[in-house]
């Protein structure tokens, strides 16, 4: 038997007999006349299965799996539930990445690096299931004080895939980061398309053949580095046909799309051609050798020899190397050869990659109408 009652301020309220024990469920104000309704049939089914020793029915589950937490935590107060379990913050991530463990090392650094920054601003005990919407703004404001809003926008993604993930688990009904964008992955203010002047004088400013030949392969063959870059072996340079193999990480979990061709350009085969003569007897099996400790920062050391270049300072140098070398493609070869040797779709090239030169403007100054074909 369970009786619905309500207090003097208006608050519902069941009450039971458990035994001898008289035992309350009372509702914050903010619950209705209904919701009051549900938890009495509830209370009653729950007691009738308990006494009766039988399995609690589909329809009574469903509607405890979907209560509000306060609703599911006083039915545990009042022992006619399990207690629901509350995680923490910290337990949130650490069993995320335990269970991720097996996914790409780049991969798996990124939510290491969004990890660090979410325990910037939340403490390691605070339970997940008090986390709201607001919270997650507020922590968004505070990661635009420091970062880039495209560096805003892939912490927030990694994280929303952690949030997801506690969903799917049951940790939580619903994400507090649910319809909160994570804001643009463009960062136009960091875009600087190298022009050929600047590739010549950092190859001249290189302290060795390899740097060149790293140099030449982010400039010149679009390569992405150092995931790609220093992974092309020997082998896949086909000096016959003119072409390397290209080995993408990003890729190669999906079937027939993990390697694409690259022309051997010109300038790409004299600096191999340079750096082969090199060798003192057995070829090594990649390209890049001296430069492939994970604890050698290479954008620190291109920043060296862009300085020793006499040029200013190029923020994301490799990034915006295989960019300006994206551009020069999609301009003189078109996007099919842009995306087959470059490997961009047509839609992340031009939402990411391709940049106006300063170039395009002089041409297009000069441009008449007799000079355009309407074909």
């Amino acid at each position: 038997m369970a009786t619905l009652l309500t207090t003097k301020s208006g608050a519902w309220y069941v009450q039971f007999y458990d035994g001898r024990d008289r035992k309350t469920i009372t509702l914050p104000l903010r619950f209705d006349k209904n919701t009051a309704e549900e938890l009495q049939q509830t209370v009653k089914r729950l007691i009738y299965c308990r006494d009766n020793v039988m399995p609690v029915d589909k329809r009574t589950l469903v509607w405890i799996d979907t209560a509000p937490e306060i609703i599911r935590e006083k039915l545990a107060n009042v022992g006619l539930i399990s207690a629901p379990q509350k995680q923490t913050c910290l337990e949130l991530w650490d069993t995320f990445l335990v269970e991720k463990e097996e996914i790409k090392p780049s991969t798996f650094e990124m939510y290491e690096t969004s990890r660090r920054r979410f325990f910037q601003f939340f403490k390691e005990d605070r339970q997940i299931s008090a986390l709201t919407q607001s919270d997650m703004l507020e922590w968004k404001r505070f990661l635009k004080n420091d970062l880039a809003e495209a560096t805003v926008a892939g912490t927030f993604a990694k994280t929303k895939a952690v949030f997801n993930w506690a969903v799917a688990k049951g940790w939580i009904e619903t994400s507090p980061m649910n319809e909160i964008g994570g804001g643009s992955y463009e960062n136009s203010e960091n875009d600087r398309y190298i022009e050929v002047e600047e590739y010549l004088k950092l190859l001249e400013a290189c302290p060795c053949q390899e740097w060149r030949v790293i140099i030449t392969l982010a400039r010149i063959g679009g390569l992405r580095c150092p995931s790609e870059l220093l992974r092309l072996r020997w082998e896949a340079v086909h000096w016959h046909k003119n072409m390397f193999s290209v080995v993408s990480p990003k890729l190669e979990h999906h079937k027939g799309k993990g390697w694409r061709y690259v022309p051997l350009f010109p300038e790409v085969r004299r600096e191999l051609e340079a750096l082969r003569s090199t060798y003192e007897g057995e070829e090594p099996a990649f390209v890049i050798n001296r430069y492939r400790d994970p604890s050698q920062n290479l954008g620190t050391q291109f920043a060296r020899i862009a300085k020793a270049a006499g040029l200013k300072k190029i923020p994301r140098p490799f990034d915006n190397m295989r960019a300006s070398r994206a551009t020069e493609v999609y301009a003189e070869f078109g996007p099919k050869n842009e995306e087959a040797w470059i490997g961009h779709s047509k839609k992340i090239a031009l939402q990411h990659y391709l940049m106006v030169r300063q170039g395009d403007y002089a041409k297009a100054a000069k441009l008449e109408l007799t000079d355009i074909s309407y074909q």
